[in-house]
């Protein structure tokens, strides 16, 4: 199995699929690949993706308290 590098602002665009801003074919390609391999992250990953929430909450208002508690 080939592992490969998952950016953080790949990852959350998964989060937002009717937007076509985020849903790109590379975003759905990387999806793929997940699917069939094992992906890395850097050690500041799980901060770059709370940060993405925080702003898509607080100063862009694309999520709800409610998404963010799935």
């Amino acid at each position: 199995m080939a592992a490969f590098i998952l950016d953080a602002s790949v990852a959350i665009s998964w989060c937002f699929p009717g937007d076509p801003t985020e849903d790109t074919p590379y975003s759905r390609r990387v999806l793929k690949e997940l699917a069939a391999n094992d992906a890395v992250v850097p050690e500041i990953w799980a901060f770059e993706i709370a940060n993405s929430i925080f702003v898509s909450f607080s100063k862009r208002k694309r999520m709800t308290e409610e998404q963010i508690t799935e």
